[in-house]
């Protein structure tokens, strides 16, 4: 996992590790505030209870399952380096969610499958899915993408989205080779993200 979140910060794109500790604070708010807080959600036949931690950041929010670890990223692009923050938490079931929104200069060119292709190249992966959505309006790629190192079989299910000029991303990887369907929790955290 540790090559994974190399490669995918390296690329400006998602990836990471998280950690088993409690909530703390997790954003901050518009004026600059801490922002932190656990809400309890039922989900599933079976009842389990996930806790999901709102993470306010430049110019969007998400609720993650769990507190998320921020790290300060660069990314060295066609029109030269990019910085951003990058989130990343890890849900009970052994996945881990990465988001992270980063802001292009007026003459970058985006494009929405470059970015994808630039993911998979940066996970060493091959793209699955990459079907083109909308998302809260803005045009967006669904991805799936898979993964295979040091012996291990990874699905990579993400969301990119562009805001403007903005390119946000949101990724959940989890073990398993090629999976079609991404956990219930992936469509939860999804359905929380708000631009603004």
């Amino acid at each position: 996992m540790r090559r994974l979140l190399a490669l995918v910060a390296a690329a400006a794109l998602l990836a990471g590790c998280g950690s088993d500790e409690k909530p703390r604070t997790t954003g901050t708010s518009g004026s600059g505030s801490p922002t932190t807080a656990t809400t309890s959600t039922t989900t599933t036949a079976t009842a389990t209870t996930t806790a999901l931690v709102p993470l306010v950041a430049d110019g969007y929010s998400v609720q993650l399952p769990g507190p998320s670890t921020a790290s300060q990223q660069q990314a060295t692009s066609e029109v030269g380096v990019i910085g951003f923050t990058l989130y990343s938490a890890r849900d009970g079931a052994g996945g881990t969610f990465a988001v992270a929104m980063t802001a292009y200069p007026a003459n970058a060119v985006l494009n929405l499958d470059g970015a994808v292709d630039g993911l998979a190249n940066a996970l060493g992966g091959r793209v699955l899915t990459n079907r083109k959505v909308r998302f809260r309006g803005h045009p967006a790629r669904a991805v799936r993408i898979a993964i295979s190192s040091d012996g291990t079989d990874s699905t990579v299910f993400a969301r990119t989205v562009l805001v403007g000029r903005k390119l946000f991303q949101l990724q959940y990887s989890t073990a398993g080779a090629e999976l079609t369907t991404p956990p219930p929790i992936f469509a939860r955290v999804l359905g929380t993200v708000r631009f603004g």
